[in-house]
């Protein structure tokens, strides 16, 4: 066993770094790693205070859910999609969006393509396309940036 002890001191150390990013999830799977490599009186220190860290958070983070705060780091700074077309990023009021707002004009063609694709499901993609499936590579990437360019523009104000 003493050969993996070189591992396990790595994994506790990848563990601990993982702790002071607050990436709890990962912290304790290394330090699970280090564990079952090599058990040192560090890596089991290690593992109690990342528990109890755990628990900490899932404490606080169940009292930010309580008062309605966004806790998910992904979630500052985005942008929500709403039905009436407005965006807004988390951080601003909902009825902060004034009234003189254009509504987007779109042309038929691109009604029809946006409808034929909501009506295919999600892994039809040769349906999507409009191409058979023996088509050509070139022929692929031909119809998916005219699919994009009808699709996906509009969408974002470009």
């Amino acid at each position: 066993m003493e050969g993996n002890k070189d591992e396990a001191l790595r994994c506790l150390s990848i563990a601990q770094k993982h702790r002071n990013a607050r990436n709890y999830t990962s912290a304790r799977k290394f330090i699970q790693k280090s564990l079952a490599l090599f058990a040192t009186p560090e890596a089991e220190k290690l593992a109690q205070i990342i528990e109890s860290e755990v628990s900490a958070s899932a404490f606080t983070e169940g009292a930010t859910k309580a008062t309605g705060a966004e806790k998910h780091p992904s979630a500052g700074g985005t942008h929500h999609r709403h039905p009436n077309g407005n965006a807004s990023t988390s951080g601003s009021a909902e009825g902060s969006s004034s009234g003189s707002e254009k509504k987007r004009e779109y042309t038929p063609d691109q009604l029809a393509v946006v409808k034929r694709v909501r009506t295919c499901k999600v892994t039809e993609y040769y349906e999507i396309l409009e191409l058979k499936k023996d088509c050509e590579e070139a022929e692929v990437k031909k119809a998916y940036r005219k699919v994009r360019a009808f699709v996906f523009r509009p969408c974002l104000g470009v």
